[in-house]
C-alpha cells in the first residue's frame, strides 16, 4: 500500500508539478526470491505507465535468492528490457539486463538516465561507456544502488570481485562531463550529499537517500528533484504521500546551483593556471621555508603537532630538479607539509592552489590528499576527489579558491571568503596511509587563471585516445587518469605521438597563436637529443629542439610554443628559422603534428595530456584534465 501510495501520488501530481521522470534507487523488493513482493512492485510501477517515463536499478535485496546467492533472474523478469518494450523513451539494457538507459526531453533539453547494476563489474561499466559515447553531450543522471556512505564514496564493493563506488567514479563518472548528478540509496536510514569535480573541472552532485529505518519501510518518503531553468537551480525536497509532510532538515531539503544552459550539452575548454607565488624547490638546494608540523622541524605554529617518527627533506632528480620528500616510520598523529610565509596573508586575489603530489612508499587504503587554510584555529579544508593515486606517479591537483562549495569548514570557521583575506597557515596533508610511508610535494603555487575562449583543436583524453597514434614500434594506451601513454620495450630510435585530423588542415587562422601540451616520463636516465615537436605541411617540415635539461621528468611538464617564425622553429630543409611566408604556408595546409614520446635509450614510457592549439595567453601551466578546476 505504501508503494502504491507513492506511485499514485506521482500520477496525481505529474501534470501540475511537471514531473518528467521517476527513478527507483533499488531494493524494489525486500526478498528477491518472493514472487508476491515482485507482483506488488510490478503493480505499483505500472501505475506510471502512460503517465511518466521511469527506470529502476537493482539493489542487493533484489538480486539475492533464498540461500543468499546473487541472481538476476527476478529483476530481469519483472523489470528487464521486455517490460519496457514499445516505450520510445527506453533506450535499452546491458547484455545482463541489470543496467539500462532512458532518454527524455524536458525544458528544451535532452536528458538521459543511466541505471547501473549493483557494484557494476567491468563489463557493465564498458556498456555504460558505450551508451555515453553514443550520446555525447546529453545531460545524464546516473543512478546506482550502492555508491555513497555517510561521508564519502564507498571504498569497497558489497559484492566481491566487482567495482567499488570509488572505482566507478574513477573508471566512469568523472571521465564523462555530461554526468551531472549521481543518485543512490542502500545505506540504511541515511541521507547525505557531496559535490565532486570531474575531469573537466565541473561539479557532479552526488546524493544518498534511504528511509527504510522509518516505520512501514520508510513511511513512503520520496525525493523530488526540481530543475529551475530560470533560477538556475536544482532543488531537492523529501516528501511522504502517506504522511503528507516534508523533511526540512538540511540533508533532505536543499538547493544547488545548476545552470542548464552552461552545464548541459557543452564541453568546457580547459582552465589555464598562471603561477604567481611558487615553491618548486629547484633553487638553492633548500626546502624553501617548508617545514613539517613538529617543533623538531622548526615549526612554531599553535596548531597540533605531528609525529616525531617522521622526517622532511629536500631531494632532487638526475637534473637537480628538487622536491620535498616526507617519510614516516609509524605513529598515529597526522603530519603535514607546512607552507612558508609567502603563501600566507591575503589570498583573496588568487584563483587556485596548484600542487604536485607523489606516493613513493606505502600500501593500503589511501586517505584523500587534502590541504587546509587556517586563520588562527579556524580553517577550511579541501579534499582531493578528483584523482586516483596509483602506480607511484606524480599527480597534479588543483583546489579552486573561487568556489567555497568545494571546501569544508572546521574549527568554528564561518565565511570562506573572509578567511581567505587573513590566512595564517597553509597545510598539505603528508599522511595518506597508516604506518610506514613516503610522500612527495612539488610545484606548489598560488595561481591566477584564464579560461580559453577558443581553440583550433584540443585533446584532453578524458575518455579515450582521441584519434592519436604513435610511430611503429611503440604501443599507445589510454590511461584512466585522463591521459595517453606510449611505450616501447626495446632499444630503438625516437618515436612520436601523432595528432589526429582535427589538428590538421587549414590552421592559418592560428598563426602567432600557441601550441601547448603536457608531458611526463617514467625514467629520466640515459637521455638523448632529438627533435621535440614537428609541424609538416606544403612540403615543409618545421621543428623545435629543447635541451636535455628541459626534458620532462616524472612530474607533469608543460611545453608551449608560439606558432610563428619567432617561436624558435627551424626549417628542416634550410636549417634556418622559417620566414613568415613559410610558416603561414605550413599552417594553411598542416598535414602532420608530431610530439616527441621517447627521451631515453632503452625502454621508455611517456605520457601526453592536454594538447591545445589556441590563442596565446602568456606563460602558463595547464592543469592536467584529470584534475582541472572549475575556476
Amino acid at each position: 500500500s505504501i508503494f502504491l501510495a507513492q506511485t499514485n501520488w506521482v500520477k496525481a501530481n505529474a501534470s501540475n508539478l511537471n514531473i518528467v521522470f521517476v527513478t527507483h534507487l533499488g531494493d524494489v523488493v525486500e526478498h528477491g526470491y518472493n514472487i508476491n513482493e515482485w507482483n506488488n512492485a510490478l503493480k505499483a510501477m505500472q501505475v506510471l505507465d502512460g503517465v511518466v517515463p521511469y527506470g529502476l536499478c537493482p539493489g542487493n535485496h533484489d538480486i539475492m535468492d533464498a540461500c543468499g546467492a546473487y541472481t538476476s533472474t527476478n529483476f530481469v523478469t519483472y523489470f528487464g528490457p521486455d517490460h519496457f518494450a514499445g516505450r520510445d523513451w527506453y533506450g535499452g539494457a546491458s547484455p545482463s539486463g541489470m543496467s539500462s538507459w532512458q532518454k527524455i526531453t524536458a525544458g528544451g533539453y535532452d536528458l538521459m538516465f543511466l541505471h547501473l547494476a549493483l557494484d557494476a563489474p567491468d563489463d557493465e561499466i564498458a556498456w555504460a561507456r558505450s551508451v555515453l559515447t553514443a550520446h555525447p553531450g546529453v545531460a545524464t543522471v546516473l543512478v546506482t544502488h550502492e555508491y555513497l556512505g555517510t561521508t564519502t564514496r564507498l571504498q569497497s564493493p558489497g559484492i566481491a570481485g566487482r567495482n567499488s563506488a570509488e572505482a566507478i567514479w574513477n573508471k566512469l563518472i568523472r571521465q564523462y562531463d555530461q554526468i551531472f548528478a549521481v543518485l543512490c540509496g542502500h545505506i540504511y536510514g541515511q541521507s547525505y550529499n557531496q559535490t565532486s569535480i570531474n575531469n573537466s573541472g565541473r561539479k557532479v552532485y552526488e546524493m544518498l537517500s534511504d528511509y527504510q529505518n522509518l516505520p512501514y519501510a520508510g513511511n513512503g518518503y520520496l525525493r523530488i528533484l526540481t530543475v529551475d531553468t530560470t533560477a538556475r537551480t536544482l532543488s531537492v525536497q523529501t516528501y511522504s504521500p502517506k504522511l503528507n509532510q516534508y523533511m526540512s532538515d538540511s540533508s533532505n531539503q536543499f538547493t544547488l546551483a545548476l545552470d542548464p544552459e552552461a552545464r548541459f550539452g557543452t564541453t568546457p575548454l580547459p582552465t589555464l593556471l598562471h603561477p604567481q607565488v611558487v615553491s618548486d624547490f629547484n633553487i638553492g638546494g633548500t626546502r624553501d621555508g617548508w617545514v613539517r608540523n613538529s617543533s623538531e622541524d622548526g615549526y612554531t605554529g599553535a596548531n597540533p603537532q605531528g609525529d616525531s617518527a617522521s622526517t622532511l627533506v629536500r631531494k632532487s632528480d638526475t637534473y637537480g630538479r628538487g622536491y620535498l620528500y616526507y617519510t614516516e616510520a609509524g605513529g598515529s598523529l597526522p603530519d603535514y607539509f607546512i607552507a612558508p610565509q609567502k603563501f600566507r596573508g591575503d589570498l583573496s586575489g588568487y584563483d587556485a592552489i596548484s600542487l604536485d603530489y607523489h606516493l613513493f612508499v606505502g600500501t593500503g587504503q589511501l586517505s584523500p590528499t587534502h590541504l587546509r587554510l587556517y586563520s588562527g584555529t579556524s580553517y577550511y579544508e579541501w579534499r582531493n576527489t578528483q584523482r586516483v593515486f596509483r602506480d607511484g606517479q606524480w599527480m597534479r591537483l588543483v583546489a579552486s579558491l573561487t568556489d567555497p562549495d568545494l571546501w569544508t569548514a572546521g574549527g568554528g570557521a564561518t565565511s570562506f571568503n573572509q578567511l581567505l583575506r587573513n590566512v595564517t597557515e597553509v597545510r598539505v596533508f603528508a599522511d595518506v596511509l597508516p604506518g610506514t610511508e613516503a610522500t612527495g610535494l612539488d610545484n606548489f603555487a598560488l595561481c591566477s587563471c584564464d579560461h580559453l575562449r577558443s581553440c583550433a583543436a584540443i585533446s584532453t583524453f578524458d575518455n579515450d585516445t582521441d584519434g592519436w597514434t604513435v610511430d611503429p614500434g611503440a604501443t599507445l594506451a589510454f590511461d584512466v587518469r585522463g591521459c595517453i601513454s606510449g611505450t616501447d620495450s626495446s632499444p630503438r630510435g625516437c618515436w612520436y605521438f601523432n595528432a589526429p585530423a582535427k589538428f590538421l588542415g587549414d590552421k592559418s587562422a592560428y598563426y602567432s597563436c600557441k601550441l601547448q601540451y603536457d608531458l611526463k616520463q617514467d625514467w629520466v636516465d640515459n637521455q638523448f637529443n632529438a627533435t621535440e615537436v614537428e609541424l609538416s605541411g606544403a612540403g615543409t617540415t618545421l621543428y623545435i629542439d629543447v635541451p636535455q635539461t628541459q626534458h620532462p621528468d616524472s612530474t607533469w611538464a608543460t611545453y608551449s610554443f608560439v606558432l610563428d617564425e619567432t617561436g624558435g622553429w627551424i626549417n628542416r630543409s634550410t636549417a634556418l628559422p622559417p620566414t613568415e611566408r613559410e610558416f603561414r604556408s605550413v599552417l594553411s595546409n598542416l598535414t602532420g603534428l608530431r610530439i616527441r614520446g621517447k627521451y631515453r635509450t632503452g625502454w621508455a614510457n611517456c605520457y601526453l595530456d592536454n594538447v591545445i592549439m589556441a590563442p596565446d595567453t602568456g606563460p602558463v601551466i595547464t592543469q592536467p584534465l584529470d584534475a582541472i578546476a572549475d575556476i
